[in-house]
């Protein structure tokens, strides 16, 4: 698409991940821990009900200022972070006053007290915009780069006051490993999408298929056409987006890509961790959908192409630039059958493309002579047009908006007065006539249809008759047997979504007619398969939790069949009851705080990062009044040494006592775990878990006591401090000697 036609606006994108979760930096980032870990010099932060965009609390803002660095401060642990690795940023906002119809919001990051580094809301209003009738977004991209000194703080700020709220932050590594995907290392044949004669079948069993399919940006189309900026910010699509393309009807998505997404310009051929990152999230979030992919290379090394940029077809250096890339492209993805092809430049201004595309192809066929290629036709003046190449697994594309005066024309209104024979003898002007036999109405080479589509006004304007448009085009395309991608998913002339930085459920302008119209104009036929997920998926087989009591210690092991060990568990929505924490391997523990019911999903993936959620209840019933009168008192708590070192064991010796006059029920010891602490071995009566250890003693009658040793390994130098607490069911008339606190050096 030649987007300056039109001067379009050129907001940067950015990738929204909702479920960013598994790998976060942030402490309590859903705020469910009772204590913000986020801090402030000039605005008011709390925990609130309200404030939750999931879980039971989310953080209040009310400030008079709006400036980043006098809203929500959260440090950094920069040991946490790895140089050069890109980090996302991310956080749920909403207005908290109804009466604030939508305020400008700043997310920042702030090295060592200097001016923010921006990561959402300087580029335009839009960007960091919230509303007080549903949540946005905040989001961005930093690639790490700091001095093991340097101190890194979040900053999230509004409007001066304007209350808001923020809910489920994220900072998370922008990587392969994190995203978990892992391409495929054999090919399954039955579901390869290829070309058989003039049309796209599924496998060796030839089923049909034909792509209705649309357009979505992966990156920053940049100012003046220039190749896309370097920054990742690309707040444009996410898993909603894709489960919402399918609902309207579409099967494919034709994937805009830049090369800067995989490599830098300063050094050519060195490929990006987070551009793989970045695509094989799509393929997952497609894999979920139902949905194929086209990989198609918006902007080549060198810059965008049609009209504007003219130097690489003179370009060897920009030439072999793209071959290269597209052979990475073609070796990590041989195998994956969820792509359908690769479209090798889009709207090339070459003269004699179709000699130098058959070297980038046969490039591409020394290492995956499995998908199909996808060829445009050139925008050169001089080139001799389209013809078929020797290769059969090829899809010859043109781009159609007619005409162009009409359909790109924001003022250009007068009513769509044409048929679908029309523009099927338009189709047949625009492509060869050696692909087209005139004795049968058919094409004998496959056709796909790369862009088409109107400006919004021509659904919008009642009389102008854009939907009939829509429907007689699609009408000639299956006629034909065309595959096809409706442009755009989310642009500010032509989307369903009028922005660059659009999304599902958010707040922004939408092409109503459109997006109404779609499921019927795609039609309601039953699609063709979908790829399939990963054999032997791993199935989540825990799907109830006991219930839990306000006080009483509290741990389950999660359970899960099927796929590939090791599993790595999470909660990919929701929060657990306060004071409850699950690690990695499965294990939720702890001592829970709030009563009330908690609703969550769980999600586990295993080593070849398929995975499976699973949304869970769970009650916690409020603690019991306590009668009576035990009197449970830390007589003694300390550790035998004043120093010890990392990584050796640190004695612990403890005394509780029976202070009252009546029976302490289900007298028990209590020691939070510390950070950077593991547990080593201790009396018979102490069950460890990762949050806590509860060394219990049943019954305690009046003056009874116990005397006992643990043992706890610091695994960081130094100073650790640990509290104990004796408790009881029973009432207790003096709370204040049930807990004591001592510190000592790690060295």
């Amino acid at each position: 698409m030649k987007i300056n036609v039109l001067g379009l606006a050129t907001i940067p994108l950015a990738l929204l991940v909702h479920s960013a979760v598994a790998g976060n930096l942030l402490n309590d980032s859903g705020f469910e821990g009772g204590v913000l870990p986020w801090s402030s010099t000039k605005s008011i932060l709390t925990l609130d009900p309200a404030a939750a965009y999931t879980g039971q609390a989310g953080m209040k803002v009310d400030s008079a200022y709006a400036w980043c660095p006098y809203g929500a401060l959260y440090t950094l642990d920069t040991s946490q972070l790895q140089n050069g690795v890109m980090y996302e940023f991310g956080a749920r906002i909403r207005l908290a006053n109804s009466a604030d119809t939508s305020a400008n919001h700043w997310f920042g990051l702030i090295k060592n007290g200097a001016d923010p580094i921006w990561l959402d809301g300087e580029q335009s209003a839009y960007d960091g915009a919230a509303y007080p009738d549903e949540w946005t977004h905040l989001y961005g991209i930093y690639k790490a780069n700091f001095a093991a000194t340097d101190s890194l703080k979040v900053c999230i700020s509004g409007a001066a006051n304007k209350p808001f709220y923020v809910d489920d932050a994220f900072v998370k590594p922008l990587t392969s490993a994190e995203v978990g995907y892992q391409p495929p290392a054999t090919l399954d044949s039955a579901n390869l999408v290829h070309a058989d004669g003039n049309r796209l079948v599924v496998g060796s069993s030839s089923t049909p298929f034909v792509m209705k399919g649309i357009n979505v940006y992966q990156y920053d189309p940049g100012y003046g056409n220039q190749h896309a900026l370097e920054n990742f910010k690309y707040k444009n699509a996410d898993v909603a987006s894709y489960q919402e393309i399918r609902d309207l009807g579409f099967n494919t998505v034709r994937l805009n890509l830049s090369y800067s997404l995989f490599e830098d310009d300063a050094t050519p051929g060195v490929y990006k961790e987070e551009g793989w990152a970045v695509i094989d999230r799509h393929i997952q979030w497609a894999q979920q959908s139902g949905i194929r992919l086209i990989l198609d290379m918006h902007v080549p090394p060198g810059g965008y192409q049609s009209f504007d940029y003219k130097g690489f077809g003179s370009r060897p250096d920009l030439q072999k630039r793209l071959e290269d890339l597209w052979v990475a492209i073609a070796q990590r993805y041989q195998n994956e059958t969820t792509i359908v092809a690769y479209d090798l430049i889009n709207e090339p201004y070459v003269n004699n493309w179709f000699a130098y595309a058959q070297t980038v192809i046969n490039k591409i066929r020394a290492v995956d002579s499995n998908h199909t290629m996808i060829l445009e036709e050139s925008f050169h003046p001089k080139d001799i047009g389209m013809y078929k190449l020797a290769d059969d697994n090829i899809l010859y594309d043109i781009h159609y908006y007619d005409p162009w005066d009409w359909a790109g024309s924001h003022t250009n209104n007068t009513p769509y007065t044409g048929t679908e024979a029309s523009i099927r003898q338009s189709l047949r002007d625009l492509l060869p006539e050696s692909f087209y036999d005139s004795s049968t109405d058919s094409f004998n080479v496959p056709i796909n249809i790369g862009e088409y589509g109107v400006v919004f006004e021509k659904y919008e304007l009642a009389g102008v008759n854009g939907e009939q448009w829509l429907r007689d085009v699609n009408a000639a395309f299956d006629h034909y047997g065309f595959s096809r991608q409706l442009f755009h998913y989310n642009e500010s002339n032509f989307g369903i979504y009028r922005s660059w930085n659009s999304y599902p459920n958010g707040h922004l302008a939408t092409t109503v007619a459109l997006k109404t119209a779609l499921p019927g104009i795609n039609g309601t036929a039953t699609p063709p398969p979908p790829p399939p997920l990963p054999v032997s998926l791993p199935t989540i087989t825990t799907t109830s939790l006991s219930d839990g009591q306000v006080g009483q210690s509290y741990s389950v092991q999660l359970s899960v069949s099927e796929g590939t060990a090791p599993y790595t568990w999470s909660v990919s929505s929701g929060s657990l009851p306060g004071g409850l924490n699950m690690d990695s391997s499965g294990t939720i523990s702890g001592t829970p705080t709030t009563a009330g019911t908690f609703n969550f999903t769980l999600m586990v993936s295993d080593s070849a990062g398929a995975s499976d959620t699973q949304p869970i209840s769970m009650s916690i019933a409020a603690a019991p009044v306590l009668t009576g009168d035990a009197d449970m008192a830390l007589t003694r708590f300390r550790a035998t040494k004043t120093t010890v070192n990392k990584g050796s064991a640190a004695e612990f010796n403890f005394v509780l006592l029976n202070n009252g006059n009546d029976v302490a029920r289900n007298a028990r010891f209590v020691l939070p775990m510390p950070p950077d602490t593991t547990w080593v071995s201790g009396t018979a009566e102490c069950t460890p878990s990762a949050t806590e250890v509860v060394c219990s003693f049943g019954d305690l009658s009046k003056g009874t006591s116990r005397n006992r040793y643990i043992y706890l390994r610091p695994t960081v130098a130094g100073s650790l401090t640990v509290t104990g607490q004796a408790l009881s069911d029973t009432g207790d008339s003096n709370p204040g000697n049930n807990s004591v606190s001592i510190s000592l050096t790690v060295q």
